[in-house]
């Protein structure tokens, strides 16, 4: 069976329904309805974000532009209309979640990197719908970031050797690259995780140099190792820095082979993929030679190509083992056995290198017990689309020719299949078809500006025919000599055509669709072979398809049930739904028969606070409990690796970014002939409404409004007392005469919890048999309140403010024992609850206060407004972002920014999508003079 072209390779006729010929078997109709059914049930979608640069510093944005399209044919997606966008640093800690509006596919942002939410470290930017993560993590958007700290002037140089287990370190100290940091005494130490393997005072050479010898533990693991530095002198504060070490033993690389479709079989041709990987994670050379394992006769040799990967032919014979002798990076010689050969079975093949115009597919069978007759299906796919499929009868080599014009650009799963439907066999390939966007700026010629001068960007968008295109595009334009803009990085044609589609890490994927590059086809192909291809699993389109975990978002909803004492659902209840937050909303809605509710068609506010009231059919509140349906956030793999912090090799193009940031931290926008003022200390006290504050309204050592808590989401009070309060946490409290007992502490005062003027202590009933009774009770306390139930947190530490509560709570008795800890002993927090109730007084009937993730909406990116002769300080870093660049029918658009103050290059990035199936990447670099 032949799938006709346009059913594949045109989005606009993405809904025709597959049709097999009656001449082929029910067995292979069977399978392609069957595939195509699950396609319908579970239709995939992507993400691809661009970035108005790779890395950032605190203090600075990252703008973005998000494209959510359909998977199949790349067009907009009509299935979300929400899109999460979050920040995690490299301990996999959420920093920054927020929700934007999609439409037509469409959405754009930005995160401020606030000095207070970020630090010096690696970060992973991901983007998801709600519909993505009933798909795992496969079609997560995700993107490595470096975010340099500014206050950091300390430089550090480092280098390493390892021989063995014998670390040599190499380390030259400056200030902001000037200043050496000569003859300073330093304690050095080396950590594996959190245990101490090295530790020494030292002191740097004049020329801030030092030179560190040690051995490590056998086996210890590179991955863990982290270098302490911290300074000695006097009136420097303490200085300390923090360093993973970037240790990679020549002698543990890994070196994985991969038989071309799945297996090696006796006496069939065959080819095997390898990708060699060292101790950091990354592709390293190698070279080799396959051997018989009985007389040790080399049957192949093989050489790496990019970034640690190749491939090599192998004619396996039965009875036969083999095994690879590789040359590792320290010229050393290590032996790993390749896959065992099997006596029968099948092998599959395809040639994607030799023919311009087709894919030659070479299939084979041994199976002398097997009839001739036995009829084998292959199937190929592309993006979840059935672009080929027929069916054959296998020889020991059956070679077919598929044309490549079938198929889009992309990645495409060639699959054979037995005569029940069992797959035996997979192999994909990346197609290449000249389907992307030419995209034009200011024609082919050079552009030369002058600094501060307005430049103009026409933009021209066709396709590879010349036909104009009507698009979305995004431009960031970033100066040379402050932001390294690598050739290589990812684009939205790496993401949505190559690394959604693979297993693992892509290192540096725009290197493959480099069109002057000759060796891409051929390490393309090797890449292909060794990671992998993530898609559907035939083993089950014979299986119903199963209801999805999270439903699709097309818009922003707030939904949920009534549901009686006895958990029945409660129909014909009407629900009002309440903003808290300008701008006001009030709606009304009714439960159906299954108690659910729904609101929507409403666009919300920045932040999101919905109080929502049951009302019985005489409008009054009534006791049922009201259940918000809000899916937990997600929870994925940790993503950004342990690399060297910013501080650390970095140059000279490093270097002045962190040195502008820090200047632009102390004059952002500052405005022509302005002056900085001198800074101003404005302290204001807040109230919480409510409160049973025994010293009166805002009298406390710190305070939590039910603004602040608003934006903390649906945690526990635990959750929200261990983030916000300083030295709150779980610790062994000895005060005077009392044993040692486990508890709560802030700082060195052991916490009392006071909820709504109550002190929670009076429920307690102590046990002595049960030693830390007292902590037990109060953990669960804490974890039975959400902030979304509570309005304010008032900590009462100082004596001043914990006099009154010590008088009050303190019982006669307690204040007479001798020992027993007085009011100033104590850290009393007062909680102030929306019922108002106290201690598990928490629910009020019928009510329920919703507060879903922010949503989010886009500011404008600053853009200078130069004056004849103008003197402004310019310290940008992105020059311009401009995301919503929309092309008219001619296929042209006009954007402006004003150039910078200092003479260099530019680097105009532009990106985009028809939202209909095609996409494209181009850049220009531009002069800037004085």
């Amino acid at each position: 069976m032949k799938i006709p072209a346009h059913i594949c390779r045109f989005p606009c006729l993405s809904g025709l329904l597959l049709l097999v010929s009656n001449a082929f078997g029910q067995g292979l109709k069977y399978q392609v309805a069957a595939f195509e059914k699950i396609k319908e049930a579970l239709p995939v979608e992507k993400v691809s974000l661009h970035l108005d640069k790779p890395y950032y510093a605190v203090g600075d944005t990252i703008w973005y532009k998000a494209y959510v399209v359909n998977a199949d044919y790349l067009t907009a997606s009509k299935r979300s209309g929400l899109l999460y966008v979050e920040l995690a640093n490299d301990s996999n800690r959420v920093i920054r979640r927020v929700m934007l509006p999609v439409i037509m596919g469409l959405t754009w942002g930005n995160i401020a990197l606030n000095a207070d939410e970020v630090a010096d470290g690696n970060y992973v930017l991901r983007a998801y719908t709600q519909w993505m993560r009933n798909f795992g993590e496969t079609y997560v958007f995700k993107r490595e970031l470096r975010i340099a700290g500014g206050e950091q002037s300390w430089r550090v140089k480092l280098a390493n050797q390892l021989s063995g287990d014998s670390l040599r370190l190499s380390l030259r100290f400056d200030k902001d690259n000037t200043q050496a940091l000569g003859l300073r005494e330093m304690l050095v130490k080396v950590l594996d995780g959190k245990k101490e393997i090295f530790r020494k005072n030292v002191e740097t050479g004049t020329d801030g140099s030092l030179d560190l010898a040690m051995q490590l533990p056998p086996k210890t693991p590179a991955t863990q190792l982290t270098l302490l530095a911290e300074d000695l002198r006097k009136g420097e504060g303490g200085r300390k820095i923090s360093i993973p070490l970037p240790v990679n033993r020549p002698g543990t690389v890994d070196v994985q082979f991969l038989p071309e479709g799945g297996s090696l079989v006796a006496g069939l041709p065959g080819r095997v993929g390898f990708k060699a990987i060292g101790e950091d994670g990354k592709g390293t050379e190698v070279r080799g030679r396959v051997v018989r394992n009985g007389n040790q006769q080399e049957v192949a040799v093989f050489n790496t190509g990019h970034l640690g990967m190749g491939s090599f032919n192998l004619a396996a014979k039965a009875g036969e083992q083999y095994t690879a002798l590789v040359q590792l990076p320290d010229k050393s010689i290590k032996s790993y056995p390749l896959p065992a050969v099997a006596p029968v079975g099948t092998v599959l093949h395809v040639d994607n290198l030799s023919n311009k115009d087709s894919l030659i597919i070479s299939m084979g069978v041994l199976n002398p017990g097997m009839s001739s007759n036995v009829t084998y299906s292959l199937i190929a796919q592309s993006r979840g689309v059935i672009c080929h499929a027929f069916q054959v009868r296998l020889t020991a080599n059956t070679v077919r020719k598929i044309s490549r014009d079938l198929f889009p650009t992309g990645v495409a799963r060639f699959t054979l299949l037995d005569a029940a439907g069992k797959p035996l066999n997979e192999r994909i390939v990346f197609i290449r078809q000249p389907d992307d966007l030419d995209i034009r700026m200011n024609g082919q010629e050079a552009m030369s500006v002058t600094a501060r001068d307005s430049v103009p960007v026409n933009i021209h968008v066709t396709d590879r025919n010349g036909a104009p295109i009507e698009g979305s595009f995004s431009l960031a334009v970033t100066t040379d000599n402050l932001v390294k803009t690598d050739t290589f990085a990812p684009t939205i044609l790496t993401d949505l055509l190559l690394t959604s589609e693979l297993q693992g890490t892509v290192e540096r994927p725009g290197y493959y669709f480099d069109r002057s590059n000759a060796d891409a086809d051929t390490d393309l192909d090797n890449l292909m072979l060794t990671q992998g291809w993530v898609g559907y699993d035939w083993n089950q389109v014979t299986k119903p398809a199963e209801p999805v975990t999270y439903a699709a978002e097309p818009e922003f909803t707030v939904q949920g049930k009534v549901k009686s004492l006895l958990n029945k659902p409660v129909a014909g209840t009407e629900v009002l739904l309440l903003s808290t937050r300008k701008p006001p909303v009030l709606m009304s809605a009714v439960t159906d028969s299954l108690g659910s509710f729904r609101f929507a068609g409403f666009t919300p506010a920045d932040t999101l606070s919905f109080m929502l009231q049951t009302r019985n059919k005489r409008g009054k509140s009534f006791n049922v409990n009201l259940e918000i349906d809000a899916p937990p956030p997600p929870k994925f793999t940790a993503g950004a690796g342990r690399l060297p912090p910013s501080f650390v090799n970095a140059d000279t193009t490093l270097l002045s970014y962190f040195k502008t940031t820090r200047k632009r931290q102390q004059q952002v926008n500052l405005p022509e002939n302005g002056k900085l003022l001198n800074e101003i200390s404005i302290v204001g006290r807040k109230v919480v409404k409510g409160s049973k504050n025994l010293n009166g309204a805002g009298k406390s050592d710190f305070t939590m409004d039910e603004k602040d808590i608003a934006k903390l989401g649906k945690i526990t009070l635990g959750e929200l007392l261990a983030k916000n309060i300083r030295g709150f946490g779980p610790g062994i409290f000895p005060p005077k005469s009392r044993p040692p007992v486990q508890s709560y502490l802030v700082k060195e005062k052991e916490m009392r919890l006071v909820i709504d003027g109550i002190d929670a202590d009076y429920f307690f009933v102590e046990d002595e048999q049960t030693i830390n009774g007292r902590f037990m009770y109060l953990k669960d306390l804490m974890e039975f309140f959400t902030a979304d139930e509570i309005t304010g947190i008032e900590l009462m530490y100082s004596g001043t403010n914990n006099y009154k509560y010590g008088q009050k709570f303190l019982t006669f008795d307690q204040l007479a024992t001798p020992g027993y800890p007085t009011s100033v002993d104590w850290a009393f927090i007062e909680v102030t609850t929306r019922s108002g109730k106290g201690p598990f007084m928490k629910k009020t009937a019928g009510v329920a206060l919703h507060k879903p993730l922010a949503f989010t909406f886009p500011r404008k990116f600053y853009r200078p407004k130069y004056l004849p002769g103008s003197t402004a300080p310019d310290l940008r870093t992105t020059i311009h972002w401009e995301p919503n660049i929309v092309t008219n029918a001619s296929g042209n658009a006009f954007v402006s920014f004003y150039a910078g103050a200092q003479p260099g290059t530019y680097t105009l990035l532009i990106e985009g999508a028809d939202m209909n199936g095609k996409a494209g990447v181009s850049a220009k670099t531009i002069v800037v003079k004085k």
